[in-house]
C-alpha cells in the first residue's frame, strides 16, 4: 500500500505533537518559538507514529537556514530510539546540548537515497521524528510549515524476511573478501524489496480483502428499511458519522457514533431503538424513526476500518510466502532447468529439491490462513 503523510504545524493541529508549550507556538502558518532569544534547542515529536515498511522521500517547508537558525529532524522506528544519518550510516544519536547540532540532520541532508536507506540501515516501523529548533538569538527564529513523508506499507519487512531465511546459506560469499555476491544472494535487499508487493497482491487476491488501515472511507449505500447496514469493509475502527436522507420527508440527519449501535467485527451499524421519552424530548431527530429509509444511494457512512498493526498470521504468511519464493528461485538457479547432468564420467542429479519438504509445509500452512481470512458477507434475511 503507497503512503502518503503530511504533518501541518498550524494551530489546528497542535494536539498531534508532543511539545513543550512554554517554549513553541503554533500559529495560523507555523510553529516556531515562543521566544526569539530561547537557545535551549526546544524540540516537537508527532504523538502517533505510522506503520511504514518502506521509505521513499521526504520533504519540508521551513524557514531558510543559517548558521544561527535551522530546524534539523531525526528520526525513529519506535519512540524510543533516535537516529541521523552521519554521512554514511543511519546512527543512533545519544547525544545532547549542543551536540545535537551534530547529532540530527537538515532536510536538505535527506536526500531521497539517504531517506531510503534508513529502512535497510535499522528497519520498518512507525515512523516518528523529532524536529529540534537550533537558535542562536541573533537570526531570524525557525520555524516549520509542514511535512510530507511517501513509502510503503506491507505485511512483513525485509529484515523479518531475512531472519527467517538467513540460515539456510542463501547467501553466497566471495572465498577471499567475505563479502557477499550480489549475483548470487537470494536476500538481497533489491530482490526482497520486489518480493514485499508480491506477497500482499496474493493474499489480498485471494482473500477479497486487504489487512491494511484505512482512513476516511466513504460508502454509499441504499436505504434497506431495516434497523442495521453493513458497510462493504469490516473490521470498523471509527464511524465519524451516517448521514440518512429521507426522500419522503426531504430532509437529512446525521448519526454520530455514540448514537449508534455497532458491531465493528462484521461491520454491523444499529440504529438505536425509539422510546416515548426520546419522541418527546427530540422530536425532529425522532420523526426519522429507528431504520434505513428506503432509497437509492441515500445513506453516507464515514469510517475507519482494517489494522493498526498486521494481524499475526497474516504476516506469517507473508513471510512464508516470500521464502517459498526465495527457495524455489535458489532452486532453479542451481539446477538452471536441467534434471541431471554429466561431465567427464561423474554425474549429478537434480531429482530431490533442496528444501522441497518445507517449501510443502509452508504452502500447506499458506493456504489454511487464507482459508481462514477469506471475506465473508453473512447472508442477509
Amino acid at each position: 500500500m503507497n503512503l502518503s503523510q503530511t504533518w501541518n504545524f498550524t494551530s489546528d493541529y497542535e494536539n498531534d505533537y508532543i511539545y513543550d508549550p512554554t517554549k513553541i507556538v503554533f500559529n495560523t502558518t507555523s510553529a516556531t518559538l515562543a521566544n526569539s532569544g530561547d537557545m535551549s534547542f526546544p524540540y516537537i515529536i508527532n504523538s502517533e507514529g505510522i506503520d511504514y515498511t518502506l521509505l521513499t522521500k521526504i520533504i519540508a517547508s521551513t524557514s531558510e537556514t543559517t548558521s544561527g537558525s535551522q530546524v534539523r529532524i531525526q528520526i525513529s522506528n519506535d519512540s524510543d530510539n533516535w537516529y541521523f544519518y552521519d554521512g554514511t550510516i543511519w546512527s543512533q544519536s545519544t547525544l545532547s546540548g549542543t551536540d545535537i547540532i551534530s547529532g540530527s540532520n537538515l532536510f536538505s541532508e535527506l536526500t531521497n537515497s539517504v531517506f531510503e536507506r534508513f529502512v535497510y540501515d535499522i528497519d520498518a516501523g512507525k515512523l516518528f521524528f523529532k524536529l529540534y529548533f537550533i537558535n542562536d538569538g541573533t537570526q531570524e527564529i525557525p520555524y516549520v510549515n509542514y511535512i510530507n513523508f511517501t513509502g510503503n506499507k506491507y505485511y512483513t519487512s525485509i529484515k523479518e524476511v531475512r531472519n527467517l531465511l538467513e540460515p539456510f546459506g542463501l547467501r553466497q560469499c566471495d572465498p577471499i573478501t567475505g563479502l557477499v555476491n550480489p549475483l548470487n544472494d537470494f536476500l538481497s535487499d533489491s530482490r526482497l524489496k520486489v518480493l514485499l508487493s508480491v506477497a500482499d497482491s496474493y493474499i489480498n487476491n485471494q482473500t477479497f480483502t486487504d489487512f491494511y488501515l484505512h482512513r476516511d472511507e466513504i460508502e454509499f449505500h441504499d436505504g434497506n428499511g431495516k434497523d442495521s447496514l453493513r458497510t462493504y469493509n469490516f473490521p470498523i475502527k471509527k464511524i465519524t458519522h451516517v448521514i440518512m436522507y429521507n426522500p419522503l420527508m426531504q430532509a437529512m440527519r446525521t448519526f454520530l457514533d455514540f448514537e449508534l449501535i455497532i458491531h465493528p467485527e462484521w461491520g454491523e451499524i444499529f440504529l438505536p431503538p425509539i422510546y416515548p421519552a426520546y419522541m418527546s424530548d427530540s422530536p425532529a431527530r425522532s420523526m426519522f424513526g429507528n431504520i434505513f429509509m428506503h432509497g437509492k444511494r441515500n445513506i453516507e457512512i464515514q469510517y475507519d476500518w482494517g489494522y493498526n498493526d498486521t494481524p499475526d498470521d497474516i504476516k506469517d504468511a507473508s513471510i512464508k510466502y516470500i521464502g517459498k519464493q526465495i527457495l524455489q528461485g535458489y532452486w532453479a538457479n542451481l539446477t538452471r532447468g536441467k534434471s541431471s547432468q554429466s561431465f567427464d564420467g561423474y554425474s549429478q542429479s537434480y531429482q530431490q529439491k533442496p528444501f522441497g519438504g518445507l517449501i510443502d509445509s509452508w504452502d500447506l500452512e499458506i493456504k489454511q490462513t487464507i482459508q481462514n481470512r477469506i471475506k465473508i458477507y453473512p447472508r442477509s434475511i
